[in-house]
């Protein structure tokens, strides 16, 4: 199944427990968990190769020592991608329950180390939405990694959540919405779609930027809530790039909510 078809498929609500998203799911599972011990062990063979000549007295090569240079950068690569995969096959494992958006994510953030040179604020609205919390916590992990990777050197990462009604991105219908941006330098307009394709990444392999799961993982979890993720178009005064995780309010908010806050 492509991607889009995937897509296009669980826009429908087709993916049901026993369908082919699934039985792929839990066989790309039980290949990656068993492809990373072998691709971890091929990491480490050549410090184990240098190793042992050392203790022979021998000395290889520059020339030797750069190919396996190679190839422990290939394998670290190949490591990520199974990572990446892994965790993108674990979307829907879990039981969803209703909880509050905005105090889910304030749980979540205080487990998460930022670099020093990193800056958060967070806006974080109440919302009941219905997720599992391992679900929330990698899209919010996703999306924080994704602002960290790509925003300039002195990071500044805004997080905020709200409930919108019938916004243009979501369609008909109340969400909360959690809304992350960051100062670098924006993803291209063109890219916008692409960007959430497994295995899409903008940067060439030797940026050692990410493999292009993190938002593959991010709109699996979407679709699987009946959500959307996408980026939001930034306003002229602003740099950087804002991704969007939209999560159907429970009925709970809707009852409890009579006055809602429209999108703008």
């Amino acid at each position: 199944m492509t991607p889009e078809g995937a897509r296009n498929d669980a826009e429908a609500g087709l993916l049901q427990p026993g369908s082919q998203q699934q039985t792929a799911d839990e066989i790309i599972y039980r290949l990656s968990h068993d492809l990373r011990g072998s691709t971890r062990a091929l990491s480490d063979l050549p410090t184990w190769i240098q190793e042992d000549l050392a203790e022979a007295g021998l000395e290889l090569p520059d020339s030797v020592q750069d190919c396996l240079h190679l190839m422990q950068n290939h394998t670290q690569r190949l490591n990520k991608m199974i990572d990446g995969l892994l965790l993108h096959s674990r979307v829907g494992r879990s039981p969803a329950e209703v909880m509050d958006g905005g105090q889910a994510v304030r749980k979540v953030l205080t487990r998460r180390t930022l670099p020093d040179t990193a800056r958060l604020r967070s806006k974080l609205q109440e919302g009941a939405v219905q997720i599992s919390m391992p679900d929330l916590e990698m899209a919010v992990d996703v999306l924080i990694s994704n602002a960290l990777i790509h925003g300039s050197p002195d990071t500044r990462i805004a997080i905020t959540g709200s409930i919108e009604q019938d916004s243009p991105e979501t369609g008909l219908g109340d969400f909360w919405v959690l809304k992350v941006r960051d100062n670098g330098p924006g993803i291209p307009e063109r890219h916008w779609t692409e960007v959430f394709k497994p295995m899409v990444s903008l940067h060439a392999a030797s940026d050692d930027k990410g493999v292009g799961m993190g938002l593959a993982i991010l709109d699996k979890i979407a679709l699987h809530c009946g959500g959307r993720a996408w980026v939001a178009r930034p306003s002229r005064d602003r740099q950087g790039a804002s991704l969007c995780l939209a999560l159907p309010l429970s009925d709970e908010t809707q009852m409890q909510s009579p006055s809602r806050v429209r999108a703008h």
